[in-house]
């Protein structure tokens, strides 16, 4: 989370030393034999999360990609009965990186699955609904569909 708020503030340096020592970190740790794999895939996810963040910073959204759709899988096996906003999170950061890449339409699947469940865990009015609304918004303008973005509202 860390190296997260180095890259939102802006402070690339820092935030790649950060995601360096925590690479290591769980590299380290993966590296261990008597691992369970809940444990394993554990430090997967924080993995797939550091790199994701770092290449999304850097504007290289292709090559992060693969470690967005990792963190997803991750976390939706984990986290299915709790913390499902840190879900939501990931799937909308996916969605935003899908965006970035120029799939829109991959994009708004992505965030359309997660404003149904957001809706249906927490209802219309809900935080996490908002969140989704919002990325959604944001991923409809970067098409120049303004109209769309304004009927949501």
């Amino acid at each position: 989370m860390l190296a997260n708020y180095y890259f939102s503030a802006g402070d690339l340096k820092a935030g790649e030393e950060t995601t360096k020592i925590g690479v290591r970190i769980c590299n380290n740790k993966l590296n261990k034999v008597n691992l369970t794999e809940y444990v394993r895939e554990g430090y997967s996810l924080e993995k797939a999360l550091l790199l994701s963040e770092r290449l999304d910073a850097k504007g290289k959204y292709k090559e992060a990609e693969p470690y967005r759709r990792v963190s997803v899988k991750l976390f939706d096996k984990h986290y299915q009965t709790k913390n499902r906003k840190g879900y939501f999170t990931f799937r909308r950061r996916l969605a935003m990186n899908l965006a970035h890449q120029g799939k829109f339409l991959e994009a708004e699947i992505e965030l359309r699955q997660v404003l149904t469940e957001t809706i249906g865990l927490s209802g219309k009015n809900s935080i996490e609904t908002g969140r989704t609304l919002d990325a959604f918004g944001i991923v409809l303008l970067m098409q120049g569909r303004l109209e769309d973005t304004e009927k949501m509202v």
